[in-house]
């Protein structure tokens, strides 16, 4: 496949030595024997190039930089060693979803012959949080046969270099050679960070310079203006501020009473209108109960005005329209004048939600009032502001 690049494709330039085809029995012993090098923080078998995995111990130090994460650690004796046998602390390895091995690797790991040992052979023993205080376990990971020493005495950094058992193995000379071509790679990294930082300063040092006295000549001219306009700034200043904040609060509190379904504007239009008219009305209507309960079929008060600031007809007028009601169904102080009111049978099925008035608008037959006094009614449907 793809994946392990033994077809063609776009992400291959050669096909790679994966030991062939996994069987059931040549794959349970390859990913015991290879994962068990690494799992195994005592063993010597990762460093030997007879080993599982071949001469890789050998070849990660001229990339080491690929292999290894830098972390905070408690101090540079926080290696290997450390992993206690009887710590909880895990963390298992899967391949990323993006990753062309997703697809192989959830084959393999919902087989009963591969999947309790993958399970197993990809699970790490990782230090404790009280050593390596990062909750992701990945970072905490010590990688076998390797230990750090302080690079300068109180310093705070830490390099690498390989144990004992590990030296051991392959001798001293060896040991030596793989510690200096890992740290060679880190110092190469290092450099070329550098080297890359000063090219890219170099490439747009003349935008840099551009830039620069562009905004010396802007900053200039701005400081200058500034001198003429500091005046004219300072009272524009005062005088929004001193605008914004009444005009802010006006908005919100018409926002507050704004009803689901209505416009902002029309809300606004109506407040002004019932201020206007409650304002007028209370003078011209003193004395006068102005109470309501319910949709409004116990008011008995003085609104003469709808809503909107239309003027209600005469009620002795309302013959002329129809539907209406009759003047033998109410009591005689129910329709009076041009007061608006709610009238209506226990019988109808059709009813207002609240008081009412025919208008003398030829184009709005009737339409809803509210009692003197009330500048923002409950909304029926809820408010647009919940």
């Amino acid at each position: 496949s793809c994946a392990c690049c033994h077809s063609p494709c776009a992400k291959c330039t050669v096909s790679l030595s994966v030991g062939g085809d996994i069987t059931s029995t040549a794959g349970l012993s390859t990913i015991t024997d290879r994962m068990g090098a690494f799992r195994g923080l005592s063993m010597t078998d990762l460093v030997s190039p007879s080993g599982a995995n071949g001469d890789f111990f050998t070849n990660i130090w001229a990339e080491a930089t690929k292999y290894f994460v830098s972390v905070c650690a408690k101090d540079c004796a926080t290696d290997h060693t450390k992993v206690n046998s009887t710590s909880d602390r895990t963390y298992e390895y899967k391949p990323p979803r993006d990753s062309d091995f997703w697809d192989a690797w959830s084959i393999l790991q919902n087989q009963p012959s591969f999947g309790p040992i993958m399970n197993s052979s990809f699970t790490f023993q990782a230090l404790p949080l009280s050593l390596c205080p990062y909750t992701d376990a990945s970072k905490c990971v010590p990688f076998p046969q390797l230990e750090f020493e302080e690079i300068i005495t109180g310093s705070g950094y830490c390099t690498f270099k390989i144990a004992a058992d590990a030296t051991a193995a392959i001798g001293s000379t060896a040991a030596s050679a793989m510690e200096s071509t890992g740290l060679d790679n880190f110092a190469g990294s290092v450099t070329e960070g550098l080297g890359n930082y000063f090219g890219d300063v170099m490439t747009t040092v003349d935008t840099s310079i551009i830039v620069a006295v562009l905004s010396f000549v802007i900053g200039l001219v701005f400081l200058v203006l500034l001198r003429f306009f500091v005046g004219v700034c300072v009272w524009i200043a005062v005088v929004f501020t001193v605008l914004i904040l009444p005009i802010g609060s006006a908005l919100a509190f018409v926002r507050s009473g704004q009803c689901s379904g209505a416009g902002l504007f029309d809300t606004g239009l109506q407040l002004v209108t019932s201020i206007t008219v409650a304002a007028g009305d209370a003078i011209a209507s003193s004395g006068v109960s102005e109470t309501m309960t319910g949709d409004g079929a116990d008011y008995r008060g003085a609104q003469h005005t709808t809503s909107s600031g239309r003027t209600c007809a005469d009620w002795s007028n309302y013959p002329a329209y129809s539907p209406h009601p009759t003047d033998a169904t109410w009591a005689s102080d129910m329709l009076t004048a041009s007061f608006c009111r709610n009238p209506y049978n226990t019988s109808d099925v059709n009813r207002a939600s609240t008081i009412w008035c025919y208008t003398t608008d030829s184009d709005v037959l009737w339409e809803i009032c509210h009692p003197i006094g009330v500048i923002q009614p409950v909304c029926q449907n809820g408010y647009a502001v919940s």
